[in-house]
């Protein structure tokens, strides 16, 4: 309990790297504490070792499968890989789009794809989660499944 205060008090004073020292010592002292490895893993995030925080993030959810922020950072990580690639695409010019272009979309597509398994188990996990819903609603329509996005959006209305 001390240790988790501790790294709190860290992580709300930008020390990262005393954070993570304290965060490897709370999971060598509780290994089984999911909150942990997705608190790690958002602190991978920040400091832009995606690789890292996405170990940290499946870890999570392996030592609880219903550990609500580690499918939760799992889908936007794979989201925003998804949109990465379609932000190159939308940046080429013409020529470059008509002999890259489709292979760069496939890609982003695959990453909608992989992302929406994440945000649907978070949307089980936290049925009104406003911020899963927003996603999943994107990933449905970045997917062209719009009955899906369309229900989505209601849920979100009410």
């Amino acid at each position: 309990y001390l240790m988790q205060e501790e790294l709190r008090y860290y992580l709300k004073n930008d020390r990262a790297d005393e954070a993570m020292a304290k965060l490897d010592k709370a999971i060598e002292a509780d290994s089984k504490n999911a909150s942990l490895y997705a608190v790690r893993g958002n602190l991978e995030e920040r400091k832009g070792n995606i690789d890292a925080a996405y170990k940290n993030y499946k870890k999570a959810v392996e030592v609880d499968p219903n550990n609500f922020d580690g499918f939760f950072n799992l889908g936007v990580l794979e989201y925003n890989k998804g949109s990465e690639f379609n932000n190159k695409a939308a940046k080429m010019d013409y020529a470059t789009y008509k002999k890259q272009g489709a292979g760069l979309e496939k890609q982003a597509i695959k990453h909608y794809e992989a992302s929406l398994p994440y945000f649907e188990k978070a949307l089980e996990i936290q049925p009104d989660d406003q911020a899963t819903l927003a996603n999943l609603q994107r990933v449905y329509t970045r997917l062209k499944r719009t009955a899906d996005a369309e229900r989505i959006g209601k849920k979100m209305k009410n």
